[in-house]
């Protein structure tokens, strides 16, 4: 069974989406902030951590940093589950670091829909890697492979959203998205 690690400062929010997961299927584990998350990710390893951004003392933002500066949970997926609207800052500084952003409240189909779909892609992607390691990429191409890939698609999810996307930040979205080709060329991965 899939495993996720919810992690939420509201212990209300914590309960209802946490019982809501586990009516869809899921094992889950939950965390009311950072520092569980940490040591709770010292000794399991959840399929998918879901992470509010709106918490303290430590942001959602925060908790991400620790865990990809962690060398255990680095490449762990992270998807943000939040009622706060993402900035364009913040989709340009973190969209590689994600699965995916969602917005609280979430119904409980379109939850599962998009919890599958999202574990699928990175199960697929998981096959792709295999794939280029075992063809001798290094594992640092791949791994700026797998941020390219995360940032492209929250460009892509979010571009609609902002009206203040100027010129300078269209370019950026532009340059990864041919970065992104380019890598996939270069580690032949379909």
């Amino acid at each position: 069974m899939t495993t996720l690690l919810l992690v939420d400062d509201n212990a209300a929010f914590l309960r209802l989406y946490g019982k809501l997961l586990e009516l869809i299927g899921f094992d889950v584990i939950g965390a009311p902030g950072e520092e569980e998350c940490m040591h709770i990710l010292a000794s399991e390893r959840p399929d998918l951590v879901l992470l509010d951004i709106m918490m303290e003392p430590r942001d959602g933002w925060d908790t991400l940093r620790s865990i990809r500066n962690n060398e255990p949970t680095r490449d762990l997926p992270v998807m943000i589950l939040t009622g706060k609207r993402p900035t364009v800052g913040e989709i340009d500084r973190y969209g590689g670091d994600i699965e995916d952003y969602l917005m609280k409240p979430v119904r409980k189909s379109e939850l599962k829909e998009i919890l599958e779909h999202t574990l699928e892609r990175i199960c697929q992607r998981a096959a792709r890697i295999e794939t280029a390691c075992d063809s001798g990429c290094s594992p640092s191409d791949i791994a700026e492979y797998v941020r390219l890939e995360r940032a492209v698609r929250m460009d892509e999810k979010f571009r609609g959203l902002f009206v203040e996307i100027n010129g300078e930040q269209e370019e950026q979205v532009r340059q990864r998205r041919k970065t992104l080709d380019t890598m996939k060329e270069q580690l032949n991965i379909r």
